[in-house]
């Protein structure tokens, strides 16, 4: 022990391993003096054009750097160069790219706008081996656009693309950017290939800024070039752009890329090709993969067309998106013709389709996290991705479960699980309406049909779910897709309820309602915005916004026919009482990535849901709960609220409700190794919003629900394995609204309690 504690007090230093006469970099400091705020530097923006960082810290302390000096450079076992390998070397400071930084630099606030700019740099040199580097940028005033001009020297292209100036990226009056010059660049080229100009590149597209007319403005003047031709004698001469129609399209079926390229005589001579609505499908001869109609479906390329480059990346998207595609190639080649005067040149538009596997099964052990209640599952998982010969998706999962339930006085009981569910996806709505092939086309429609078994076995209970289900999905934009589900059959039984348990639940008429055998018949609806961007990092919002609502034409259909009720008043369906409720939520998410090593994840929930007629009480699968590892993290799930109301002797974490809010913020950054770190602030409470729920204090009102707001905060730690991450999280209390007189902020109140104010909460993956 007390050599491992020398050593790593000894690491403590930064500079241990610091050679004489260098220094350690321990900050860069950037000075912005911005005399035109309209140019918009950050000193973000800036940081990325460092040649040298320093090493990573978190509140100072430098755990990369740390873990490094805990290494023996003399010695070169498996400890010591995993160590080193995990660890951060130190960075020492090199001025020779602090002279290229401030290069770097320059020319990016050139490239801003911000032509008289000044740029240097200090280093200050420290008595302790360590240096601060200061990088001043005087960006003076940015130069704006005064005028615009086209010249396109394509008499062919010219009227079509000053017609579409209108939508030109740059504009007279706007800052001066690069990257604005840019985009307008490739917004020319996406243009061009969108009107048939197959070989049109955004390099045939350049700029002449000139910058000397004074009062920091620029005119811009944008030259589009012709086309380079070679001719007999190898010389590149200037010809007008060619337009491309497709001559053909041909479906390459089940491609084999490898056998194409082993023998690729022996590969094509072996296919049969057969044409079908103007179309040429090559495959075996034997071959029935799928069904020609479903591959059409999913095309937007047709012959006797011109060129559209849209129409390819929408073919390969949604060839991609059947899910029976290992991979979509898509290539065109030029159709030799005599005449090279012609305007309309042809093409030939080949699509290669490889075939995934279209059967497997897996046998999964796998760690579960339900709202922090960890365990372990075994799996049998069976897939076929193309059913029916028309991209059908079929999948039947089995799955048994165990996991660790923390009960207040009851110390750490089981649930037990068996699942049991089958889907089957079409790449089509099942319903007479909206089939057509335009809509089709446009939306990628899906219906998904779903039949599930659920048995779970707790302490407290038993219950079993049986569930029937249709939905239907599709995407609306890029960033949007949406969910209805005609109908969601579920019956809910509850066969055991532990005495202790049903008698805390008599307590309470609300709860004794929640806790019954019920029949939910709902239709839902969800609409989802998401722009995150699954190879790179940047800023990045979620919105899903769901609504559901149950039992209404069941209990019309039973009030006009006159149906008689149960003892309870309520009607019942296959000897359940059916519920009737309507509820909605929203669950908003913005992830600000600051840098490489760091980003802030803001979340905000808000849900409700109302019985009515033939229910008292919402089903207790459909109530909200706070608490828990993906939640409000000083809770345990299911422990909090509602409002402020305080269950005593009751031993079981099971308080739900009807209504919701819920506001997260973490920050989340890089250590070392796979390890990362978090802080996080999490407030909230569930609430009842129907009278009939008589807990103290659990009711909703609008004059005192500040008051009720739970807050946590806490510190974490995430361990990413690319595979999964496993996450730990310190929850903290810092207000309890379950305090019943005085200032409820728990800090106030003395020394922390370890066992009530402190909880640890295990997960997989992020939280939100």
């Amino acid at each position: 022990m007390v050599v491992v504690a020398t050593s790593i007090i000894t690491s403590c230093s930064t500079t241990k391993y610091v050679p004489k006469g260098e220094y350690l970099l321990k900050k860069n400091k950037i000075e912005l003096n911005k005399e035109d705020k309209a140019g918009k530097l950050t000193k973000s923006e800036i940081q990325g054009y460092l040649r040298q960082q320093p090493n990573r810290s978190f509140l100072g302390i430098k755990a990369g750097l740390m873990l490094y000096n805990l290494s023996n450079p003399d010695k070169n076992n498996k400890w010591n160069n995993w160590l080193r390998k995990n660890g951060d070397p130190p960075v020492i400071l090199d001025t020779l790219e602090v002279e290229k930084s401030v290069k770097q630099i320059k020319s990016f606030v050139d490239s801003r706008g911000f032509f008289q700019s000044v740029v240097d740099d200090t280093i200050d040199y420290r008595k302790n081996s360590k240096a601060v580097v200061y990088y001043r940028i005087w960006s003076r005033q940015a130069y704006r656009i005064r005028n615009i001009t086209y010249e396109v020297l394509d008499s062919l292209m010219r009227d079509m693309i000053l017609r579409d100036t209108l939508e030109a990226v740059i504009r007279p009056g706007m800052v001066f950017k690069v990257e604005d010059l840019q985009k307008e660049r490739e917004r020319i080229e996406t243009l061009c290939r969108d009107s048939g100009y197959y070989a049109f590149s955004k390099d045939y597209v350049s700029f002449d800024v000139d910058t000397t007319i004074g009062n920091h403005q620029i005119d811009i003047n944008v030259v589009v070039s012709k086309a380079l031709y070679q001719n007999e004698l190898m010389q590149s001469i200037e010809v007008l752009h060619h337009k491309y129609k497709i001559r053909n399209v041909y479906f390459f079926v089940d491609f084999d890329p490898q056998k194409a390229i082993e023998d690729r005589k022996a590969y094509y001579s072996g296919l049969d090709t057969s044409y079908m609505k103007g179309f040429y499908f090559v495959s075996k001869r034997d071959s029935g993969y799928l069904k020609k109609k479903v591959i059409l479906q999913a095309n937007y390329l047709f012959p006797n067309t011109i060129f559209n480059l849209e129409d390819v990346n929408l073919t390969r998207k949604h060839l991609i998106g059947l899910n029976v595609f290992k991979f979509v190639n898509i290539y065109f080649s030029e159709v030799p013709q005599p005449d090279t005067t012609k305007e309309i040149r042809l093409i030939d538009c080949h699509i290669q389709l490889s075939p995934i596997t279209q059967q497997s099964y897996t046998v999964e052990l796998e760690g579960t996290n339900s709202s922090g209640n960890l365990g372990g599952a075994l799996s049998f998982n069976y897939q076929h991705r193309n059913l029916f010969h028309g991209a059908e998706n079929f999948n039947i999962r089995i799955k048994q479960s165990i996991e660790a339930l923390a009960q207040e006085e009851r110390g750490v009981k089981q649930i037990m699980g068996t699942d049991v569910e089958a889907n089957l996806v079409f790449g089509k709505f099942l319903s007479p309406f909206f089939n057509r092939e335009k809509f089709v086309k446009k939306f990628a429609p899906k219906t998904t049909v779903t039949t599930a078994f659920n048995y779970q076995r707790r302490p407290d209970y038993t219950r079993t779910i049986f569930t029937t289900q249709m939905m239907y999905s599709w995407q609306t934009s890029r960033f949007v897709s949406q969910l209805v589900s005609p109908f969601s059959l579920n019956a809910v039984k509850l066969p055991y309820i532990d005495p202790d348990f049903l008698a805390h639940l008599d307590t309470t008429t609300y709860l004794a309602y929640s806790y019954r055998d019920v029949f939910i018949s709902s239709l839902n609806y969800s609409y989802i915005f998401s722009n995150a961007k699954l190879k790179k990092k940047s800023d990045h919002l979620f919105i899903r916004f769901n609504a559901e609502t149950a039992g209404n034409l069941l209990y019309a259909g039973y009030k006009v026919t006159n149906r008689p009720v149960d003892s309870s008043g309520s009607y019942n369906i296959f000897g359940l009482q059916f519920a009737q409720y309507i509820k909605a939520d929203i669950d908003i998410r913005f992830t600000n990535v600051l840098n490489e090593f760091g980003s802030i994840t803001y979340r905000f929930f808000a849900g409700a849901g109302l019985p009515y007629q033939n229910s008292r009480a919402l089903p207790f699968e459909r109530q909200y709960y706070a608490g828990g590892a993906n939640d409000i993290r000083a809770w345990h799930v299911r422990s909090l609220g509602p409002g402020s109301y305080v269950e005593k002797n009751s031993g079981f974490y099971n308080r739900t409700s009807d209504m919701k809010l819920e506001a997260n913020i973490e920050y989340r950054f890089k250590m070392f190794w796979v390890l990362e770190g978090a802080l996080f602030l999490d407030m909230g409470n569930i609430w009842a919003i129907t009278k009939e729920d008589d807990r103290t204090g659990a009711l909703f009102k609008f004059n005192k629900f500040m008051n009720d707001i739970a807050v946590g905060t806490g510190l974490g730690a995430r361990f990413d394995f690319d595979f999964f991450i496993f996450r730990v999280d310190l929850g903290i209390k810092m207000r309890d609204p379950g305090i019943a007189t005085g200032n409820k902020w728990i800090m106030t109140k003395g020394p922390l309690d370890f066992h009530r104010d402190l909880v640890l909460q295990v997960g997989i993956g992020y939280p939100f």
